[in-house]
């Protein structure tokens, strides 16, 4: 993996490019190279939505300057048709650095595969409230935790030369607000609870960093000098670049570049050279300013270039079923048994004739949020087709919920019967405000009123229930938990999810995930937040 060290050994050769380039071809490494009116005339046109191919950046090939060429994730790599994994917090309730460091070896691979050389995917924004939409995105509540889990992310992307890149530094735990809201917090929560596992993925080699949408202290964190210039490039002593979150991420040439925010990404808008010049010749910005981000970039884009590789990435890489394999491994080793009273679970196979699979989720392709980190070409499976795959269609019968209190002849007499229930992609996930909204942060975690409803009726009804739990963040238990004989959490389980569920219930493997968050009893017993606020204290 390419260290600060080796990284640091460019420099002398970063600092010759960047002396003879011209003021145009600096300011031209600062900015994404997506036309935005392109970009939204191709999605329409081919119908392939967000990030469908790298996006590059950057880049001078008159010197032979590599671009960043940008893929998000953290689910996976969303250009093309990769793999796609359990959600991040999922992972996180494995526990297994290991486990990850595999997932980011995976990533980098595929990254490679599809052309790109930038992963915007390591996501540790400490949740303040577990409603907040993207929480999915990381990997628990503790920073510990967090900076464990991430680093390992970091090491398995970058050990195939591809730049992992940090984010969204920082404070930015809330979707619908995201764009306005001003963080506070005091210096002994900033430093040990919300800033830690930056700083560990730092140290574990992160060559990159996205800045965050929102305030801090109130300073946008494209724009904030104290956490780009003082804290991570300053006190951390981060050698690489720092990009900001896509199209709002900087809100104005002069507080961007001089706050520390080294690429607009992913179109030029405010660091157009006409506008970073008035601003030079202004002197509100500095030439030597320039000079250090475009000497941060380039350093760091031919570090990674030039390194050797371990391996080729032939587009076959991508979604091999190597890859879809371990996916399904990820989703077993993070599932968690919440209860399991008379050991109802595993279910006897052999005993499984008439098996009953209730709920609209157990028939949907539910891999998550639907914005910045999704993979439209996942091709996931559900419960229901894994189950008939394993048990035969004569010996599964599916119920959606709307038709559940209709069916109680059909539970009571079933081998066995399964509930899945939680959350999909409208209900939490990254807000975006079209013609129907979309994600956003969760003003109650309980589940929908319809499937509470439903386990509190028909929960009991066969000895043999389990309920499969689907969401992000917490999913508060009462009032139907009494009812439900086994429970288990699967998260969003990636592009195998049913395939690994039933191997759970079925007892092929174990699920020994932990749960990364305390469950509370009720929505009301977790930090206040006004989700659409313009101030919010973290305590």
């Amino acid at each position: 993996m390419i260290t600060q060290q080796d990284r640091l050994s460019y420099d002398a050769k970063a600092r010759s490019i960047v002396k003879q380039m011209t003021l145009d071809e600096k300011i031209a490494l600062m900015s994404g190279n997506i036309s935005m009116p392109w970009l939204m005339l191709q999605q329409f046109i081919t119908g392939n939505g967000y990030n469908h191919i790298p996006y590059p950046a950057g880049g001078c090939e008159r010197l032979e300057a590599p671009p960043l060429l940008f893929c998000d994730g953290p689910r996976g790599v969303v250009p093309g048709e990769n793999t796609c994994f359990p959600v991040t917090m999922a992972r996180g309730a494995s526990f297994d650095v290991a486990l990850e460091q595999k997932v980011g070896d995976i990533i980098g691979k595929e990254i490679r595969a599809v052309g790109g050389n930038f992963f915007g995917g390591v996501c540790v924004n400490l949740p303040y409230n577990p409603g907040w939409g993207r929480s999915q995105e990381v990997y628990g509540e503790d920073t510990i935790h967090m900076g464990k889990m991430a680093s390992a992310l970091v090491e398995g992307v970058q050990h195939h030369n591809v730049i992992a890149c940090v984010k969204h530094y920082a404070f930015n735990s809330m979707e619908i607000a995201r764009f306005k809201v001003n963080v506070t917090a005091d210096k002994r929560t900033e430093r040990e609870v919300y800033l830690p596992h930056f700083k560990k993925a730092i140290e574990a080699g992160a060559a990159a960093v996205m800045s965050a949408y929102n305030r801090y202290d109130g300073t946008y964190c494209g724009h904030n000098d104290y956490l780009l210039n003082q804290v991570l490039k300053g006190e951390w002593d981060f050698d690489g670049f720092v990009i900001s979150d896509f199209i709002w991420g900087v809100r104005d040439t002069v507080g961007g570049i001089n706050g520390g925010c080294d690429v607009e990404m992913c179109n030029c808008h405010h660091y157009k050279p006409a506008k970073v010049k008035k601003a030079i010749q202004n002197g509100q910005i500095q030439v030597d300013t320039i000079d250090e981000a475009a000497i941060r970039i380039v350093r760091t884009l031919i570090a990674f270039e030039e390194a050797e590789d371990p391996q080729a990435y032939p587009a076959s890489l991508a979604r091999c079923e190597e890859h879809l394999a371990f996916a399904q491994e990820v989703a077993e080793k993070s599932t968690v048994l919440i209860k399991n009273d008379d050991h109802v679970l595993p279910f006897d196979e052999d005993q499984m004739r008439n098996i009953v699979l209730v709920g609209d989720l157990a028939e949907t392709e539910n891999t998550g949020d639907h914005g910045s980190s999704y993979l439209k070409r996942a091709k996931a499976d559900n419960l229901v087709s894994a189950m008939e795959k394993r048990l035969g269609q004569e010996h599964v019968r599916y119920v959606r919920t709307r038709d559940a209190m209709e069916a109680k002849g059909l539970l009571e007499n079933a081998d066995a019967v399964v509930f899945v229930v939680g959350m999909r992609h409208s209900d939490e996930g990254e807000y975006i405000s079209t013609f129907t909204k979309m994600g956003g942060d969760r003003r109650t975690l309980g589940l929908h009123a319809e499937e509470e409803n439903m386990l509190a009726e028909l929960g009991s009804l066969n000895q043999n229930t389990a309920v499969v739990l689907i969401g992000g963040n917490v999913i508060v238990l009462d009032p139907w938990i009494e009812k439900a004989p086994s429970v288990l959490m699967a998260f969003y389980p990636g592009v195998r999810g049913g395939a690994a569920i039933t191997n759970l219930l079925l007892g092929d493997a174990n699920p020994s995930g932990k749960l990364p968050f305390a469950v509370a009893k009720r929505t009301s017993d977790y930090p206040a937040v006004d989700w659409d606020a313009e101030e919010q204290h973290y305590d």
